[in-house]
């Protein structure tokens, strides 16, 4: 008994089955056997693969769809007089019209950009209908769906917290596939109606978006967004929402401030020499205002941190560390002032607005050192909260602040005691709010 032995494409298996049942199960011998096989070949492939295989085609949004079209009449092994191409394109809300395309080569390429092909975003698709027209007059449709895949890879923050300084990076990868990329931009905006800027900095394939809690109020929502470009297309990322919170605990400091230590790396006035700069949310950094009006020498004659820890064999202790910032009697002239300033905060999303500090000052007789305190809202107007003379030992003060206020300052009045330890001497200065 000899064997036949068929080779099938397997585009004619499905034929070659239904002839196969309808030998057995649906003929007599007597009956003639008539069937149709269709004559047209028509295979596609990407990269290779059978378009068939992959179902819907995933092409990354930077990059090309390039599809081979292998189509001929195996009876004649003649070719397509004739391929066409359209797009049909779906934004999501249905079909849109159909865009005939051009640029099949005669090897049967079909190269295309997604938004050639009615792709604009991510959350677009498109129907690939391709036509093979053959000498006979059969034509041959077949359909591909078309679905675009995002270059970007991103890892957010759930959160950040307003006010206090605290970094929540957000983590991104860029793969544009086989295609180079021209330019990347990094935009925000704060809230859903707030302007959008450009995040300056020099975005490469893969890096870090800093994201700084303290610039924004609580109960914003901080968006990022990613833009990607080439000669093929633009790909844009979705917002990246970022809320903003409370810090954790009933209170927030807006400025905190300790003296003592080795000095604080950026303390670079002559006049800090000295002074270890505690945390802060807002900034370190004290503007002492010498006799000239601006910054001055942090000298003896007024702010200093010198005459704190001994005084011949009596030490003279901070309220804690090892210093703490005192106004001298010892040469400043009777009556002479000088200010210390903190630095300008923020003041808006806290209520029971506080100032504190711990303040010691004694008296030689009826020669004491004042120490006023002076609030402002707008840098240029200032109030007084407090005149404090003589204090024997360390004693916590505290004040409310107003609502609006932005900055603090102290002023030392000398009473010409001419020795340290009459200085007017402050210690762990604080403001804080509550949310």
């Amino acid at each position: 008994m000899k064997l036949l032995r068929l080779n099938i494409n397997k585009e004619h298996r499905k034929f070659w089955f239904l002839i196969i049942l309808t030998v057995i199960f649906g003929c007599n011998q007597d009956e003639e056997l008539k069937y149709n096989l269709q004559s047209k070949q028509v295979i596609f492939t990407q990269n290779g693969d059978s378009l068939y295989l992959l179902g819907g085609v995933k092409v990354n949004q930077l990059d090309l769809l390039k599809v081979t079209i292998h189509a001929k009449d195996i009876t004649s092994d003649s070719k397509p007089s004739e391929i066409q191409v359209f797009s049909i394109p779906n934004d999501g809300n249905g079909p849109l019209p159909e865009i005939q395309m051009t640029g099949i080569d005669s090897e049967g390429k079909f190269i295309s950009s997604l938004p050639a092909l009615g792709i604009q975003t991510i959350n677009h698709k498109a129907t690939l209908k391709f036509i093979s027209k053959f000498n006979d007059g059969e034509e041959i449709i077949r359909t591909f769906l078309i679905l675009p895949v995002s270059p970007f890879k991103l890892i957010a923050p759930v959160s950040v917290f307003a006010l206090i300084d605290n970094v929540s990076p957000i983590t991104y990868t860029i793969n544009s596939g086989n295609a180079s990329v021209d330019k990347i931009k990094v935009r925000k905006r704060v809230n859903d109606d707030g302007a959008i800027s450009e995040v300056a900095g020099n975005w490469g394939m893969t890096g870090v978006i800093p994201v700084q809690g303290k610039e924004y109020r609580v109960g914003d929502n901080v968006f990022y967004q990613i833009e990607v470009s080439n000669g093929n297309a633009t790909a844009t990322s979705d917002w990246i929402k970022i809320p903003v919170l409370k810090p954790e605990g009933k209170y927030t400091y807006l400025f905190e401030m300790f003296f003592g230590g080795n000095p604080a790396k950026g303390f670079v006035d002559g006049c800090w020499a000295g002074v270890q700069g505690g945390k802060s949310f807002i900034n370190t950094v004290f503007n002492y205002e010498g006799a000239s009006g601006g910054t001055g020498t942090f000298d003896k004659n007024g702010w200093n941190t010198l005459y704190t820890h001994i005084v011949g064999s009596t030490p003279i202790v901070a309220y804690s560390e090892l210093m703490t910032a005192n106004y001298s009697s010892t040469v400043a002239a009777v009556g002479s002032k000088k200010d210390l300033l903190t630095p300008q905060f923020d003041a808006a999303n806290t209520k029971n607005n506080k100032l504190e500090f711990y303040y010691l000052c004694k008296a030689l007789g009826d020669k004491v050192n004042h120490l006023k305190v002076f609030t402002t809202t707008d840098n240029v107007n200032w109030t007084e909260v407090a005149n404090l003379a003589e204090q024997t030992t360390w004693k916590k003060q505290e004040f409310n602040l107003p609502p609006n206020v932005i900055r603090i300052k102290f002023t030392g009045i000398s009473g010409g005691a001419g020795n340290v330890q009459y200085n007017t001497y402050i210690d762990d200065v604080k403001i804080y709010g509550e949310f």
